[in-house]
């Protein structure tokens, strides 16, 4: 044979043979050692007879054992190209996995973060619009401790009940307001009560009812700065709720006040906020279940059993 392509009929392996034919092919050089011990033993004269048949066995042995070698080393080339196949499509699949669960946390990450700012941005505007009107509510309410005060502070009586240091009757003017009708809630002269309009209504003296009037007025101003600490305490509290979102629930705003009080101290009806308004832990997220789930993921199992499934074969040594 001088050239062309054929397979070893031992190991199947695929051998190339070029125009030098078999002196072409890869050497053998324990094998060319052996032939040569061999045929330096057949050229001595003392060479026995037995000599070239137990060579010829160490030989064939010889051969045979490099065909088992060589059909190892390919089984293990196709096993490295295998597995290099295998861990690449592997590779490739666990990405894509990986990738996609990536792209979820991410939109979902994505998604919370805007709800949460949406629910922040809801909720501090309505405590600062209720910041407002509590302090406006705080304004009315100071200003009419003002005017109650400068009431008490009046020498001649109260500012709703005396127009001057000593007024007249304008139905007799000759006579002084000396008593006050609690029927019409009106002050009058005595000359009204025994002749006038108001002879059938219940009258009692004008300095009783307004000593009266001046202790009820005072247990109201009393009440009002009570009242306006406490509003005050409520801005304070809702102004908190904004930097640190944690709040109590807020106190009720209720003045028991005389008439004149209480109408101008009505203004607006404020709103109030529920225990816990602040509160975001409903956006709060358990995945420690999914933490755990992924730590208990065991590669090291999978490399082990093919650890042990690659087994290389033994090469027979031949003495």
């Amino acid at each position: 044979m001088s050239g062309g392509r054929f397979r070893c009929p031992s190991c199947r392996h695929e051998v190339i043979m070029d125009r030098h034919g078999v002196y072409g092919l890869q050497r053998n050089l324990l094998v060319e050692n052996i032939i040569d011990i061999y045929k330096q033993e057949c050229s001595s004269p003392l060479a026995g007879r037995a000599m070239p048949t137990e060579l010829s066995n160490c030989i064939s042995m010889l051969v045979a054992g490099n065909d088992r070698v060589q059909t190892i080393i390919t089984q293990l080339e196709d096993s490295c190209r295998v597995t290099k196949e295998n861990s690449h499509q592997v590779k490739e699949e666990l990405s894509q996995k990986f990738d996609a669960l990536y792209a979820i946390l991410d939109e979902k990450k994505s998604e919370l973060l805007q709800r949460i700012t949406r629910e922040q941005e809801e909720k501090l505007g309505f405590l600062e619009a209720l910041i407002q009107q509590y302090r406006e509510q705080l304004d009315k309410s100071t200003k009419l401790v003002e005017t109650a005060i400068q009431s008490l502070d009046e020498p001649g009586g109260a500012i709703f009940l005396l127009k001057g240091s000593h007024p007249m009757c304008k139905e007799h003017e000759d006579e002084k307001i000396n008593i006050y009708c609690l029927t019409c809630e009106v002050p009058t002269c005595s000359m009204c009560k025994v002749f006038g309009a108001h002879k059938a209504c219940e009258v009692a003296p004008l300095q009783s009812v307004f000593q009266g009037q001046k202790t009820e007025l005072s247990n109201c101003i009393s009440m009002l700065v009570a009242g306006n600490d406490r509003v005050q305490t409520i801005i304070t509290q809702l102004e908190d709720s904004c930097r640190v979102t944690k709040i109590s629930l807020c106190p009720s705003l209720l003045f028991s006040l005389p008439h004149s009080i209480v109408e101008a101290s009505k203004g607006c009806q404020l709103g109030k906020i529920e225990q816990g308004f602040e509160n975001m832990d409903y956006f709060t997220l358990d995945l420690e279940h999914i933490a755990d789930t992924l730590r208990t993921i065991d590669f090291g199992t999978g490399l082990e059993f093919a650890s042990q499934s690659v087994n290389a074969p033994s090469v027979p040594y031949v003495t």
